[in-house]
């Protein structure tokens, strides 16, 4: 029996098999894309931001089992995984223990993510209605505005799509543009 493995995976079809990066190597790859940001561009809370960008992903829930794998027993791509309210739950836990920062940045990553599932289920909901609560009072701690949180969430984001297309190998051919993002 194999041994159980910690989060969820991107899955890539190659003609040897599947090639599978984990979760935290992707988020890695996006916190190394932000380390090369412009200084100027940065946000105030630089180091608290490349630790939100690095560990986005962290929190996931060990493999046992048919966790992780598709009916035929393939290894599953994390986009044909279920929303798990434990692991959003254990995400944002984690984040707690470096910070209201990241804890902001988590959270709107986590309503970035998950404000598509709001009308159907009550308890989605109210983790829904949650995070804007948190957001509003993280942001009123760390005595910073909604525009300032939410550009250090759009540089986040834009590592995290960037890293993915990356690792999804979806590289656009003959030289067209990656999608604008933070840069319009």
């Amino acid at each position: 029996m194999a041994a159980a493995v910690k989060g969820y995976m991107i899955v890539n079809l190659v003609p040897e098999g599947w090639e599978i990066i984990y979760q935290q190597a992707h988020a890695l790859l996006a916190a190394q894309i932000a380390f090369e940001w412009r200084p100027t561009d940065r946000p105030e809370r630089w180091v608290e931001t490349l630790a939100a960008i690095a560990q986005h992903d962290d929190g996931q829930r060990f493999w046992a089992g048919k966790i992780g794998l598709t009916p035929a027993g393939a290894p599953a791509n994390f986009t044909v995984l279920p929303f798990s309210m434990e692991q959003a739950r254990q995400v944002l836990y984690e984040a707690g223990f470096q910070g209201r920062w990241r804890s902001l940045l988590t959270s709107m990553h986590l309503s970035f993510l998950y404000e598509e599932l709001r009308g159907k289920n009550k308890t989605t909901d109210a983790f829904l209605d949650e995070q804007k609560e948190n957001q509003a009072r993280w942001r009123k701690e760390l005595k910073v505005n909604k525009q300032k949180a939410q550009q250090a969430y759009d540089l986040m984001q834009w590592c995290d799509r960037f890293s993915l297309i990356l690792c999804r190998s979806q590289l656009p051919e003959a030289e067209r543009t990656l999608p604008g993002g933070i840069f319009g």
